[in-house]
Parts: structure tokens; C-alpha cells; sequence
């Protein structure tokens, strides 16, 4: 029988192996950006290193660095990578900073900024909105950052878990909790937490009702998992860790490609791919 060569292609052996961790490369984009998930009204996006506007429509996203004006009578809903949600009021301009399944930094320069954050996934996530006088960093589910245009005085107002707030201009923070809120001017720190009024409250809670069911999602003083929250929440942890499953399949399913290609050109079957076993015994020389 005639000898077969070996033949392995190994670019292919590369290509099948690089796959899954390039395919998770481009799916990591989803996981570092924020989805917009509704647009009401008008809204304009100004990408990080540009200075044009785009319109901003439902599915874009948003990466560090984007600037977002939401105009009058307008707002804007974004998704994060963990499931959570922060809804971007009338008049306001926020800039995105670094997000991922693991952390969002927001700066609201003026406007409001409603937050309903999960952190039932992971309950280090770690989550931030900046104004020019204060730092808001979430301990809890909901709560709403107004920041007046003006000066940038800030009011935090919690209805769900806590929120501990600062400012850059001053030592000392503040736990707001629950049902709560604290004002930060400039060069001043957080006055010390005081209820909200009826009203207040009843318009926190009015604002956040769409939200309700992600806000009772995380640790603090929330209660319970949304569904959908939890949802979201699972899906993003698993995103971020299955490149190392994604991975392993490539290298089994490049191994078993090189050890089939390799047999394909061991036609005596003693696994050396040879070839000899199958070579006819030439006859001995005559006389």
C-alpha cells in the first residue's frame, strides 16, 4: 500500500485553540460599556476624545469617557454590566466612567441621577456618583443624586440601603440611610442625615417605581432578588468567567483535530505514522 505523509495543519490548530479566548475578547465589549435601554425625549452622546454630538438611541452604548445630555423633558434609562439600572433625569449631563461587571463610576455635573443598583451577585460591586461637591458611593439598592447647575450643590436622598457620601473639599462622610438624605455645597461637608419630608418621600418612591424590583436586589436594607435582576446578575457573572471554559473546549477540540489528522497518516495503525506495517515484503533476490 502506498505511504500516506502526515499531514497537520497547525495554523488550524491555532485558530481552533485562540478561538474561544478572541470570541470572549469581543464579547467582553458588552461587559465594559452601558446599555441604553430607553430613550424618552432627546438625548446626545459626545464620545470619549470627540467633540461632536450623536443622537442617542435605544440599544446604544456607552464606554469610559462618553458624555450624555439628556434635554428638557427628556430622560434616559441605562443598563450596567451587573443588571443594574440608573435612570438619567431631565437637563442633565453625566459622564461614564470606568464600567464593568465589577464596578461604575458615574459624574453627574448637573441634573439627576436615579440609582437602583444589585449587588446580589456580588456584594463587592462597587458602584459611585461624583458631583462637583460630593462622592456617593452605594451601599444599599436606590437612591437619587441631584446636583444643581449652578454651583453643583448636591442632595443625596436614599430609599433603599445606604449611601455613604463625601466631599473632595472636606474630611469626614456620612451614612445615609434609608428614607434619609444629606446636602453637600461646596467647600462644605455633608450636613449630618435628616428624614425625608411626606412629600419627598412619596416622590422618591414614585420616581423609583419602575425599579423597585432591581432596588430589592442588593445587601443593605434591601430585601429579597427581583427576578429579572437576578437574572441579568447571573448572566454577566458567567460571561466573565466562561472564557476559561470556552478555552479548554478550543484546546480539547484542537487536540482531538491534531490526533485525528496525525492517524490520518498513520495507515499502519501502530500510531508512529509511519506507514511501514502495510508496505508490502519485497521478494528475495533471485539466484
Amino acid at each position: 500500500m502506498a505511504r500516506i505523509k502526515p499531514l497537520v495543519s497547525w495554523p488550524l490548530v491555532v485558530v481552533l485553540i485562540l478561538s474561544p479566548l478572541l470570541l470572549h475578547l469581543g464579547l467582553a465589549e458588552g461587559f465594559t460599556a452601558a446599555k441604553v435601554l430607553r430613550v424618552t425625549g432627546v438625548a446626545q452622546v459626545t464620545r470619549a476624545g470627540t467633540t461632536g454630538r450623536d443622537r442617542l438611541g435605544q440599544g446604544d452604548k456607552l464606554f469610559n469617557g462618553d458624555t450624555l445630555e439628556v434635554t428638557r423633558n427628556s430622560e434616559v434609562v441605562l443598563e450596567l454590566p451587573n443588571g443594574s439600572q440608573i435612570r438619567i433625569g431631565s437637563s442633565t449631563r453625566v459622564t461614564i466612567g470606568s464600567v464593568d461587571v465589577r464596578r461604575a463610576d458615574i459624574t453627574a455635573w448637573y441634573g439627576s441621577v436615579l440609582s437602583a443598583i444589585d449587588r446580589s451577585a456580588d456584594p463587592d460591586y462597587n458602584y459611585r456618583v461624583s458631583t462637583p461637591t460630593a462622592s456617593a458611593s452605594v451601599r444599599g439598592t436606590i437612591f437619587l443624586t441631584e446636583v444643581a447647575e449652578e454651583d453643583g450643590a448636591s442632595t443625596v436622598q436614599v430609599l433603599r440601603g445606604e449611601v455613604v457620601t463625601t466631599s473632595p473639599a472636606a474630611p469626614g462622610e456620612v451614612v445615609v440611610t434609608a428614607g434619609m438624605q444629606t446636602s453637600v455645597v461646596p467647600g462644605v461637608a455633608p450636613t449630618a442625615p435628616v428624614t425625608l419630608t411626606a412629600a419627598e418621600l412619596t416622590a422618591l418612591e414614585s420616581l423609583s417605581a419602575p425599579f423597585m424590583e432591581i432596588g430589592a436586589a442588593a445587601g443593605g436594607a434591601g430585601a429579597g432578588v427581583g427576578a429579572g435582576a437576578a437574572a441579568g446578575g447571573g448572566t454577566v457573572a458567567a460571561g466573565s468567567s466562561s472564557w476559561l471554559l470556552w478555552t479548554l473546549i478550543g484546546v480539547a477540540v484542537a487536540g482531538g483535530v491534531t490526533g485525528g489528522l496525525i492517524l490520518a497518516g498513520d495507515d499502519d495503525g501502530d500510531g508512529d505514522g509511519s506507514g511501514d506495517g502495510d508496505l508490502p515484503v519485497p521478494p528475495p533476490p533471485p539466484d
